[in-house]
């Protein structure tokens, strides 16, 4: 890691524990935003010692480990010493190739004051006390240049860690930029949390007011869990392996039940662990499905046939055996309002009770008879009738794309009609009721004309939170689980444009190594507004065409509906590029768009100009 990475790790991570963002620390430094930018990105460092000295003082870095880390990740020089008056203090000096070490600044005399200038000197102090202490001064800027030798503050005495779900220990959030502009998403990966992230081997997904719940199928498999706060191994402390994750479910009493490929069934009650294989009635150890039925019942899709629970033990109702399914290897089983069961088979298609057959018989569907698009079901998800919308049964086939069964019709949804890939293995259903679709070419969502595309990252789950506004992530939030890569998270995109784009100002024409400076001018709809930490990305893969430019412009303030606010970089120029060989002129284009409360809003917005070459 270089020094700039490490700067970039250790202000970010000061930026979160303090719960503020770089248009805030911009503004106590008196900087341009995308300069704060340029260092939580790791592209520059602070240019003089000073101004290091000012961002930890802003930051509340007194510790003088904490604050020797921070100093030297800059590129400066941390020696402690003992003061020959007493306490213990920190200087400062620079590296080598940073320049002279400043001269701290000499205290002022001290000198009588009289009763008005003693009340002012008072009051005076009183503020500074404020402005250290993050009270209601925040505004407040500090006009001496802070001194380099300082005596570090007691460190607050932190509370004891809270067990989230039987972890040996949790590992904190770091800080790290993880913005992917080209796919609209953060991006979580083993590497980017520093191990929080067991693995990118991630299957299955479930969330619940409680915060995230990750299932992994990599070795060594297990179970994981975050909540904003830190990550937790949740299994390694079982007492018995937890290995190969393929499915989650939560019940109504919050128990966390695991299906593995070869070990059975683990349920997490709140406080321990507990284990369930054919010892305890369960027809396989090999689960490839778990569900939660409207009454509390967990049924389990198995190598073997259909398992219920009981409470106390296993039970097999649907099996080959028994004359109801096509195949005894199952992978998944849903429940309609209607009263039909749904049993997807792993290549064998699909069995379903039918309530209104006049026999209570089963019915099987495969690929051949022109009904379900594929052999291969990989997830059943219920689409409950709405305004104006009939009941929807929706299947995910890692053979045929997405299928949907509704008023007895079967409708087959593939590439053609704007699936990433007929490869599926997961649905969701969101709160404006349209269904995703986690696929082996991206994530895409059906609007209820046409498939809408999410990410371009090969996935294999996809998730919503809860209706919860008090819970870690709600149901504005949507998790995928991208295959080899991590976990990817953004708000929900939205129903309808929130943002008009009114204007793009950019020179039409521009000579080779001209620098320009493009204006962008929105105006956010009602009810939505731009607020900090909102910004104008750059979305084209190739770096290039940004032209020099930073890849972030800054929302500044807060835009309320109906005003508009014009993004633009003063600091970072586009600069024109020289012409391809034998061509008098060429014509870019730089694609951006609005990155808004956490999701890309409005249209994408092409930056276009023509590079003509001087005249002889």
């Amino acid at each position: 890691m270089t020094d700039r990475d490490e700067f970039a790790r250790l202000l970010n991570q000061y930026l979160q524990k303090r719960d503020r963002s770089i248009t805030w620390l911009a503004g106590r430094l008196g900087v341009a935003p995308s300069t704060v930018s340029r260092w939580s990105n790791g592209l520059a460092t602070p240019q003089d010692l000073e101004r290091v000295i000012r961002v930890a003082d802003v930051l509340g870095i007194h510790d003088p480990v904490d604050r020797q880390r921070f100093v030297e990740a800059a590129g400066y020089v941390y020696t402690e010493r003992k003061s020959p008056q007493g306490p213990s203090t920190a200087e400062i000096g620079a590296d080598v190739d940073a320049g002279p070490v400043p001269t701290p600044k000499q205290p002022l005399p001290i000198h009588r004051l009289s009763g008005l200038g003693l009340l002012s000197a008072l009051l005076l102090a009183v503020l500074l006390w404020a402005a250290w202490r993050d009270l209601p001064f925040e505004s407040m800027e500090a006009t001496a240049t802070p001194s380099v030798s300082v005596t570090a503050p007691v460190e607050p005495t932190r509370p004891a860690q809270v067990s989230r779900c039987g972890e040996a220990e949790q590992l904190a959030t770091p800080p790290w930029n993880r913005f992917m502009r080209t796919q609209g998403v953060s991006l979580y990966s083993a590497e980017n949390t520093e191990g929080g992230l067991r693995s990118n081997g991630v299957r299955t997904l479930a969330i619940d007011a409680r915060g995230l719940w990750i299932g992994y199928f990599t070795e060594p498999g297990g179970v994981g869990f975050y909540d904003k706060e830190g990550w937790a191994d949740c299994t390694a402390g079982a007492g018995f392996p937890v290995e190969r994750v393929n499915a989650l479910a939560i019940d109504p009493q919050g128990r966390v039940w695991v299906g593995m490929e070869q070990r059975g069934i683990a349920v997490f009650d709140g406080q321990t662990w507990q284990r369930y294989t054919t010892a305890n009635g369960l027809p396989d150890n090999g689960i490839f499905g778990l569900t939660v039925d409207n009454e509390g019942r967990v049924w389990a899709a198995t190598w073997e046939g259909i398992a219920r629970f009981d409470g106390d033990r296993w039970s097999v109702p649907y099996s080959v055996y028994n004359g109801t399914l096509a195949s005894n290897h199952t992978h998944a089983i849903a429940f309609d309002p209607e009263g039909n069961i749904w049993v997807g088979t792993i290549s064998r298609g699909l069995s379903r009770f039918h309530k209104d057959n006049d026999q209570g018989a089963w019915v099987h569907y495969t690929r051949e008879d022109g009904t379900i698009g594929g052999n291969e079901v990989r997830d059943i998800l219920v689409q409950p009738a709405g305004e104006g919308t009939p009941l929807a049964i929706w299947f995910a086939t890692a053979d045929g794309g997405v299928t949907r069964y509704s008023q007895g019709a079967w409708t087959v949804f593939g590439p053609a009609d704007g699936l990433p890939h007929s490869r599926v293995t997961d649905l969701a259903l969101d709160r404006y009721g349209r269904v995703w679709a986690a696929t082996g070419g991206g994530v895409a969502y059906f609007d209820g004309q046409a498939w809408q595309p999410y990410t371009t990252l090969p996935a294999q789950a996809v998730a919503m939170g809860p209706p919860c506004s008090a819970c870690p992530f709600d149901d504005d939030d949507v998790w995928t689980a991208a295959s080899g890569s991590g976990l990817t998270h953004s708000g929900l995109p939205l129903p309808e444009p929130a943002i008009d784009v009114v204007a793009v100002q950019v020179p039409r024409v521009v000579r080779p190594g001209q620098a320009f400076r493009p204006a962008i001018t929105v105006v956010p709809r009602a009810p939505y507004r731009l607020e900090e930490g909102d910004f104008l990305a750059h979305m084209d893969e190739a770096d290039a065409l940004r032209f020099g430019a930073y890849p972030h412009m800054a929302v500044r303030g807060v835009v309320e509906p109906g005003q508009p606010f014009t993004f633009t970089d003063y600091d970072n120029l586009f600069v024109a590029p020289a012409l391809p060989s034998g061509e008098a002129s060429h014509t870019y284009t730089s694609t951006w768009r609005v990155w808004m409360d956490n999701r890309y809003v409005g249209p994408a917005i092409p930056i276009t100009f023509t590079v003509q070459a001087e005249e002889p």
